[in-house]
């Protein structure tokens, strides 16, 4: 496994870091501040586009137009569920939930590449909140949830910011894959896809 682009020492002085407890509680704070932004401001009915035919479909669960946005669907289908506001308003609650879901998940990405960038000793700090960690990624997990596109698509019934959670969780996972491949495959010889 040797990589021209990246140092040997780089694999050799991997330091692991796991997710503590506050991160998720901070990222739940961000999660919830956004969140009750997207509330506030969310459509109350039909906007304009396909919002109309993907709340008809998602509520009498058919499949609008091709590619038919299955996920969408399925989901939307379990918010349509809730006990108030018409059918239009909970499709709308569905993508303000996956808007705020995104910063959240935007949150942890930051939270994890900073960490690993951090020298050692900050890297395993137990004591209290490391402020060269939590301070950016707070912010720029808000700038991203507040952002124009983000927050467009998040106070409509669309599929953007559903599909923009689903990519971001896939970055998750996939960081968290080679992770496990760096600290438990690097030293030996078997195989790591």
């Amino acid at each position: 496994m040797s990589n021209p682009f990246i140092s040997q020492d780089v694999y050799k002085n991997y330091q692991f870091y796991s997710y503590r407890f506050r991160d998720f509680i901070i990222g739940l704070l961000v999660f919830v501040v956004i969140f009750v932004n997207y509330i506030i401001n969310l459509t109350p009915s039909v906007a304009a586009g396909d919002h109309g035919e993907l709340a008809t479909t998602t509520y009498s669960f058919g499949a609008p137009h091709p590619s038919g946005y299955p996920i969408f669907a399925i989901l939307g289908k379990f918010f349509s569920y809730l006990p108030f506001g018409n059918v239009a308003y909970r499709i709308n609650l569905m993508s303000a939930f996956a808007g705020a879901a995104n910063a959240f998940i935007f949150f942890m990405f930051v939270v994890k590449i900073l960490a690993l960038t951090r020298k050692p000793d900050i890297v395993r700090n137990t004591d209290g909140i490391d402020l060269k960690i939590y301070v950016p990624a707070v912010l720029s997990s808000l700038m991203f949830g507040f952002s124009n596109l983000l927050w467009n698509q998040s106070i409509i019934g669309e599929v953007y910011s559903l599909n923009s959670l689903l990519n971001g969780l896939v970055l998750i996972v996939f960081m968290l894959w080679y992770e496990d491949v760096i600290f438990n495959y690097y030293h030996t010889k078997e195989p790591y896809i």
